[in-house]
């Protein structure tokens, strides 16, 4: 809202000093003359087109956001898709056995976990 009431301040000035300004002036640019042209519609023509140009690289930049986030959607849904999918163990690997679990669902005690050299000379030992 605040950038809508600036670019209306910005705009009423230049329209002021052109009205103001209403005298013709000569224009010269890289050798070329143009006839006498009143400076307020120059003015006033200058702010036209720099509007203009101003909306068409915004909007082309609005463009390019939105593709972007369109693209960023398509891949988060991709990835909750992904998520969703059910993880299914093989048939031939057994599940770890739980611990005693009382009525309340909270396990009543936890196997103490094996000591690291423990850990290892079990695997190193022939069964």
């Amino acid at each position: 809202m605040l950038r809508w009431i600036g670019a209306l301040v910005l705009g009423l000035a230049v329209a002021v000093f052109a009205v103001e300004n209403d005298q013709p002036v000569h224009l010269v640019f890289l050798g070329l003359t143009a006839p006498a042209v009143r400076l307020a519609f120059l003015v006033l023509a200058c702010l036209v087109v720099g509007a203009a140009v101003t909306a068409l690289v915004g909007g082309l930049d609005l463009v390019r956001v939105r593709r972007r986030v369109g693209e960023l959607q398509q891949a988060l849904a991709a990835a909750q898709g992904a998520a969703r999918v059910p993880v299914v163990a093989p048939a031939d690997v057994t599940p770890f056995a739980s611990p005693a679990v009382a009525g309340d669902g909270v396990p009543d005690e936890l196997p103490p976990a094996p000591h690291p050299e423990q850990a290892a000379a079990d695997k190193e030992a022939p069964r």
